[in-house]
């Protein structure tokens, strides 16, 4: 693609993209920020419910032969829990925001927001105590992932992890798959270490025949539909296209991800 001068994604993960080849041949990269903040937040906690109530297995079991039938475990009143978030961004900080009169704390993580006592208190507005990652990992009831796919994250949440995560956790991931170690939590969940997995995402999408996270009696699992609704709809094709209609009468999207250093 010689004449090939900007790549405009219908999504805001852009970790499909080559950037160090796109920065070298001065390609601009765009892609569709904040668009779907209230739709994946929602879903998050949509899913969180879902596991925390064990809505698998009682609606599974509301039949005249299963009605007294019980889970493994008791659910967990959500007014006693810690909610844990990782990535404090938009969708982090709505999350928190819908959370907050359910949960009983709140405790999130984010390397990349500024550490000053203005952001302390942004965040303490949102109801979130900011920490460190340990902090986080150890404490959280419910872990919620919101971090792009960079090569840092990769594979954060692995059997180390997990070890460390509070017994009877429950995970939640609308993010990317490969942040998670899929074989350590199935592993975690098989043996109990972990409660629940509310996932929206997968290393492999579709899955393959046999995933073993796919029809798992302790995991939730949506097909990459957190973005998703009406709005969103609309609102994906439209920021993407606009890029490119900017960059065509203006010479530039008005947002990047990556903008060419020269002409």
């Amino acid at each position: 693609l010689p004449n090939l001068q900007i790549i405009a994604v219908m999504s805001m993960g852009f970790n499909n993209i080559a950037l160090d080849a796109a920065r070298e041949r001065n390609i601009w990269v765009c892609n569709v920020p904040g668009a779907a903040t209230e739709e994946v937040a929602t879903h998050a906690l949509a899913l969180a419910l879902h596991a925390e109530r064990q809505l698998e297995f009682y609606t599974a079991s509301a039949t005249p032969t299963d009605w007294n039938s019980r889970g493994d475990f008791a659910p967990r009143r959500l007014s006693e829990l810690t909610l844990g978030i990782v990535g404090l961004g938009k969708i982090g900080r709505k999350l928190a925001e819908l959370a907050r009169p359910l949960f009983g704390r709140i405790v999130g993580f984010d390397p990349f927001l500024p550490d000053t006592a203005e952001m302390t208190v942004q965040l303490a507005a949102s109801g979130i105590e900011r920490a460190t990652l340990e902090v986080v990992r150890r404490e959280a009831d419910v872990l919620s992932l919101h971090v792009p796919l960079t090569p840092e994250p990769e594979g954060i949440i692995d059997a180390a992890f997990i070890a460390q995560m509070p017994a009877q956790a429950s995970l939640i991931n609308m993010s990317r798959g490969a942040l998670i170690d899929e074989a350590a939590l199935g592993e975690a969940l098989d043996n109990r270490r972990l409660r629940w997995a509310a996932l929206d995402v997968l290393t492999q999408e579709p899955p393959s025949t046999g995933h073993p996270l796919v029809g798992h009696p302790a995991v939730s699992l949506t097909p990459h539909i957190a973005y998703f609704s009406d709005r969103t709809e609309a609102e994906y094709v439209r920021i993407q296209a606009e890029h490119g209609a900017d960059w065509l009468t203006h010479g530039r999207p008005q947002t990047s991800v990556l903008a060419p250093t020269h002409s």
